[in-house]
């Protein structure tokens, strides 16, 4: 075989072997990973991944219906605090926020009425006490005459009427004594009654008459337990007798005020349960009931101001806060899974399935009420179906890896 045929050959073994390798490339081309493909783990990963399931569920949950709200005091346990006299205060030892108790002292004012009773009170104090040292005296001398004319009686120089009115002088000495002591405390007790309109202690009037010193200076004490949640008074300024100086709230039990569309109005009546959140303390629930439904509507919002009583011992919820109103107004039965086991994939909400052991599926699922971490499922699952509660978040971590290698 000559060179020109030997070229020939190897030109046709070489094309003959580049059209085979093409061929094998078109037909072995790369499968691509997709979400619904399942995804099977080992033992190890899925603890590491913290995986846990659950089974989807028939269940009976309330319907509630969801609106926002602001809290409030309860008016029924709230009581403003008043001077009962003007005058300028001196000191203000409470600020909004805090707990007072019964009779606490939340201000000091000095008021000329307040000085003007005290003063005449002093006044008249002063002058009983001269009148009854001079009582004293007479009645320390009555005592000596009458002591004398008994022993002169026993040595037969006093007579027996000279001894009778002796005793006569001392009684009468004894009873000016004992109703300088009375008219005293008669004194005091008008002092006490008088001040005490004003909100001035007992201590402070015998304070006045132990020391015979007025300082013009009366309290304003709390008249119930509570929360200050109002302040109206600096140290200095001037106090009305018809200004509110303080406001007191109980707020163990608060008021949260919401608004209901009218077309929801219907499925809301008093005594309907209540649960309420806020941001605050998201993890906490505090509860009650629905006690009064506006009989009108805002012709511009269509909307009916409701009104919980919601119980707040832990006194978390403060006036003025906005809350999330959750009101239960019926029941929903159907098929249910945990809400942390549904993830948002795009426009689709999906879960997790355990098709076999340790091999999982995704599942587009249509949802419909939520409630209390249960998430309703209309269309995808069926009862029985073992769903991902645990893990879901890092399971889908782990498929969108896999697309993505």
């Amino acid at each position: 075989m000559n060179f020109r045929n030997w070229s020939l050959v190897i030109g046709t073994t070489l094309l003959a072997s580049g059209c085979s390798q093409t061929a094998n490339t078109a037909v072995t081309p790369h499968l691509k990973v997709r979400a619904e493909d399942p995804i099977q783990l080992s033992p190890e990963e899925i603890q590491r991944l913290g995986i846990v399931t659950n089974s989807a569920q028939l269940k009976t949950i309330p319907e509630n219906l969801e609106t926002a709200g602001v809290v409030k005091g309860d008016t029924t346990m709230t009581m403003p605090v008043l001077s009962l006299v003007p005058g300028r205060a001196e000191e203000v030892d409470v600020q909004i926020g805090d707990q007072v108790q019964t009779g606490q002292k939340l201000a000091t004012v000095r008021s000329d009425e307040v000085a003007q009773i005290e003063s005449e009170l002093l006044q008249k104090l002063l002058d009983l006490e001269s009148d009854e040292m001079q009582l004293k005296v007479k009645l320390t001398l009555a005592q000596k005459i009458y002591n004398r004319k008994q022993l002169l009686l026993q040595e037969k120089i006093a007579s027996q009427a000279d001894v009778e009115g002796a005793e006569s002088d001392l009684q009468e000495a004894e009873a000016a004594l004992k109703s300088s002591e009375i008219k005293r405390r008669g004194y005091i007790e008008t002092a006490k009654q008088r001040l005490k309109l004003f909100g001035v202690l007992p201590s402070a009037v015998d304070k006045i008459a132990k020391t015979k010193t007025i300082d013009h200076l009366f309290q304003v004490r709390a008249p119930r337990s509570g929360m200050i949640t109002e302040r109206d008074i600096d140290p200095g300024e001037a106090v009305e007798n018809t200004k509110s100086m303080f406001t007191i709230s109980d707020l163990h039990n608060v008021w949260v005020v919401a608004q209901v569309f009218e077309r929801n109005l219907e499925q809301v009546k008093v005594g309907t349960p209540a649960e309420v959140s806020i941001q605050g303390a998201p993890n906490t629930k505090f509860y009650g009931q629905i006690n009064f439904i506006d009989s009108h509507v805002d012709p511009e919002t269509r909307t009916v101001s409701v009104r919980a009583t919601i119980t707040n011992s832990s006194l978390k919820l403060k006036p003025d806060m906005f809350a999330k109103l959750n009101l239960t107004i019926g029941k929903i039965s159907g098929l249910f899974v945990p809400e942390q086991a549904v993830q948002k994939l795009g426009e689709s909400e999906i879960v997790y399935i355990k098709i076999a052991p340790n091999t999982f599926r995704e599942q587009k699922v249509t949802l419909g009420a939520r409630f209390n971490g249960n998430a309703q499922v209309l269309q995808g699952l069926k009862q029985g179906d073992e769903v991902v509660t645990n893990g879901s978040v890092r399971l889908l971590g782990k498929v969108v890896q896999r697309i993505n290698s």
